[in-house]
């Protein structure tokens, strides 16, 4: 009940980390803070994933849980993630600043491949806007989960766009709202895999 109340309290508060036009549903609300931690949300039942996790994971997950399709089809869920450092970048397809962000975040996952998984989460919009979104901008290198409803944007405590959340192999989060360079957002990354 309090996961529906939360996911409920961020539609209705809106999304306006974002400087353009915002959805017609968008309202005002203030700026999340620098950082925080999100709580693990229950497991929900989900479809086996598309994506093969490593054998040898032998860190236990404490990360929100969460599983959603992705928008190549294939579908994505905590276990993929599970003891590898993540990058996670929260975006809607209507937001100038995700826009311009984004060559950012494909530079940075090219530059993170081996070392870390970048995933986008498209959250907010129509499909087919994002999946617009995802080819315009270059991003089609990194898997993105289609989010409408914001329930993945809900499980990791994030509530406006853009925002990066760093994850480390055990699940351990730091969540960053607002623009990061290609350079942070590697930094950020590679100091999860040396810690």
């Amino acid at each position: 009940m309090r996961r529906i109340a939360a996911i409920a309290a961020l539609c209705a508060v809106g999304l306006t980390a974002c400087s353009s036009a915002a959805p017609p549903t968008a309202a005002s609300s203030s700026a999340a803070p620098a950082s925080s931690t999100a709580t693990p949300a229950a497991s929900p039942t989900r479809p086996p994933s598309d994506v093969a996790v490593p054998s040898d994971v032998a860190v236990a997950y404490g990360g929100p849980a969460f599983s959603a399709p992705t928008l190549d089809g294939g579908f994505l869920t905590d276990a993929d993630v599970a003891g590898r450092p993540t990058v996670m970048w929260f975006w809607a397809p209507w937001c100038g600043v995700c826009q311009k962000e984004a060559p950012q975040v494909a530079e940075a996952a090219r530059e993170l491949d081996g070392e870390a998984v970048v995933v986008g989460v498209g959250g907010f919009g129509e499909t087919g806007a994002m999946r617009e979104f995802v080819a315009e901008r270059g991003l089609e290198g990194i898997p993105h989960l289609e989010d409408p409803a914001g329930r993945v944007w809900g499980a990791f405590g994030v509530v406006g766009q853009p925002t990066t959340v760093f994850m480390d192999a055990a699940g351990n989060l730091e969540v960053v709202p607002g623009v990061l360079t290609s350079q942070e957002i590697v930094d950020r990354a590679r100091a999860l895999a040396s810690a």
